[in-house]
């Protein structure tokens, strides 16, 4: 983790990373995510193994953020935009 490795304290950074269900569903809204596999004979295959990348990536990340003793927030859809703004908001000190 790059921040780790230039000694950014753990206070000061927060990850937010999709689960693999809220990817998938806000992907799949996303018109564009199809247009771009709109001539691909294998469009599905496609989409399938990007959002398997993907939610590996997230997971990744997530991993080593705590790791490295960092927050990382799943977002899930279990909390509105307002939440997690205010849940970041008062993680950095921020709110009044």
């Amino acid at each position: 983790m790059l921040l780790a490795g230039i000694d950014v304290p753990a206070d000061r950074a927060i990850w937010l990373v999709p689960s693999e269900t809220f990817q998938r569903a806000h992907y799949a809204r996303r018109t564009w995510a199809f247009d771009l596999l709109a001539d691909a004979p294998d469009a599905a295959d496609l989409f399938e193994a990007w959002m398997q990348r993907d939610a590996a990536f997230a997971a990744i990340v997530a991993d080593q953020a705590r790791d490295h003793g960092y927050d990382a927030i799943v977002v899930d859809g279990t909390r509105t935009v307002d939440e997690l703004t205010a849940l970041v908001t008062r993680r950095f000190g921020l709110s009044g």
